[in-house]
């Protein structure tokens, strides 16, 4: 069997429903291998992206090549959906609920019908189905109806049956969202794994910031239809090219900065002093992490007093403001580090944030 492409290039690619433009000249690539996240809120264009992209929904303009392979431009060339080796797993996984498990994942395996192939044929399609469902996690669930299945079930069924005919490219969109926490855990963790096994170019489309970050080899933000940010987890989190994106990418609070009333290197703060990235001039905002914050109960008046103290297991979400609500900070302290409702307390940012000129 032929070697299919699997790196994904969409170039500059604009996308309209009637007289509303969802996507703004959106570029990226995706390398062979690789998971990428789009990440970003509901309505910017997640998913009218992967519908493109998957050939669901004709693009106004741009590229979009798997490989060397165009399947998408501006000039009309639109590949059909079953031709472009494309695998997708949607929100809430569409299971036939007429087939049973192993049906499903075999129609992903092509239209042939049962009885028109011979017994070698069929063997090996069976083989195949068995496989997959090792593969996700479901043996011996062939026979089962999708009712029977728990939500998670249904969902690694979907997954197999995306996976059946090998694809250039795997597009999953939202698939954890309709879960409970614990069940969405442990699923994001085997489908990363198996992704990764597989050597399986990957697009994850989802709202969700830890999912992002947690399963990704590089996020793209999406907002407003445009590409804000595109990097490793690492970089969009900790390095955010905007106040909307860091604001987007995790919780975070936003203060009024000078630099030219601070050292080099630092800005003055209502909280005080705080190191920043790089050489700022003028006055502007600076981003805080609550992991940056530490709290320690003050020696003298601060007027910064706690708010809010919610304890999460690992760790306690400490909040502290002025009287009147206008300065506030949180922080991320020792599960067992106890501060009571009214106490004072100093406030020390222990790592350098990013600062944005005004």
């Amino acid at each position: 069997m032929n070697e299919r492409p699997s790196d994904l290039q969409v170039k500059g690619v604009t996308a309209s429903y009637g007289r509303s433009r969802v996507l703004h000249d959106v570029s990226f690539d995706v390398n062979e291998g690789e998971l990428l996240a789009v990440l970003g809120p509901s309505g910017c264009g997640k998913t009218t992206l992967l519908r493109v992209i998957a050939g669901l929904h004709r693009a106004e303009a741009g590229l979009v090549s798997l490989g060397s392979r165009v399947v998408a431009d501006g000039n009309g060339r639109h590949i059909a959906p079953e031709r472009r080796h494309v695998g997708l797993v949607p929100q809430e996984g569409a299971l036939f609920p007429h087939l049973s498990v192993a049906g499903n994942i075999a129609y992903g395996l092509g239209n042939s019908r049962m009885r028109r192939m011979d017994l070698k044929a069929r063997a090996s399609r069976r083989e195949q189905v068995t496989a997959l469902l090792d593969l996700v996690g479901l043996p011996g669930t062939g026979k089962a109806r999708p009712a029977q299945l728990s939500g998670g079930q249904q969902q690694r069924v979907a997954l197999a049956r995306a996976l059946a005919p090998s694809p250039a490219l795997v597009l999953l969109d939202e698939p954890f969202s309709a879960l409970d926490a614990g069940l969405r855990a442990s699923l994001r963790a085997d489908v990363r794994t198996l992704l990764y096994e597989r050597k399986m170019t990957s697009i994850l489309v989802t709202h969700d910031q830890d999912e992002a970050l947690g399963m990704a080899d590089r996020v793209a933000v999406l907002l407003d239809g445009r590409i804000a940010q595109i990097g490793t987890p690492e970089d969009v989190y900790h390095n955010p090219v905007s106040l909307e994106v860091g604001r987007f990418v995790g919780d975070s609070v936003v203060l009024d900065a000078d630099p030219s009333a601070a050292p080099s290197g630092w800005v003055r703060t209502p909280i005080g002093f705080i190191p920043v990235l790089g050489t700022p001039s003028g006055r502007g905002k600076v981003l805080i992490r609550p992991e940056q914050v530490v709290f320690s109960s003050a020696a003298e008046p601060t007027g910064l007093t706690v708010t809010n103290v919610r304890f999460t297991g690992p760790s306690t979400l400490v909040t502290a403001a002025t009287e009147d609500r206008k300065i506030w900070v949180r922080a991320h302290c020792a599960g067992d580090r106890q501060f009571t409702h009214g106490e004072e307390v100093s406030v020390d940012v222990t790592s350098s944030v990013p600062f944005f000129a005004d």
